[in-house]
């Protein structure tokens, strides 16, 4: 007998690829799915060497360089993953998130992520945020709140 596994794909991100097209990505950065409609999920934007780096045909995956932001965007936490409005990694790898309040969260490296996401989440609910532009965890349990 054999056994056929079926797992089915969910789309995590968008990444704006040419054309005006928007291509939908699973948490692997497999195109799903290739639309000229953004779709309503955070955008991947990754900064690589030479500029931006453009998603994969439908069926293709993302170059090495969107790593880092796909492992940020398959483990967002549910305190804020919905004010996440972009993951954009930079051409050192490292990442941070855009929110839907016009803050920037620089996550900095994927290590200690789990400690990076509870000092975000502490921030966000309890930090006074009036005036602050950025959130940086770069180095957990020492974040900082500035301008």
């Amino acid at each position: 007998a054999v056994t056929v596994e079926v797992t089915e794909r969910k789309p995590v991100v968008a990444a704006a690829g040419p054309a005006a097209t928007w291509s939908t990505l699973d948490g692997n950065g497999r195109t799903l799915a290739v639309t000229t409609a953004r779709p309503a999920l955070p955008a991947l934007v990754v900064h690589g060497a030479s500029g931006p780096v453009p998603p994969a045909p439908i069926g293709g995956t993302m170059a090495p360089a969107a790593e880092s932001g796909l492992a940020v965007a398959r483990s967002l936490p549910l305190a804020f993953s919905g004010q996440v409005t972009a993951v954009v990694v930079a051409a050192d790898g490292t990442v941070s998130l855009d929110l839907n309040s016009n803050l920037v969260v620089l996550l900095g490296t994927v290590s200690n992520l789990a400690a990076k996401y509870e000092d975000v989440a502490a921030i966000i609910a309890h930090a006074p945020l009036q005036g602050a532009h950025t959130i940086d965890v770069t180095v957990p349990q020492s974040p900082t709140v500035g301008p």
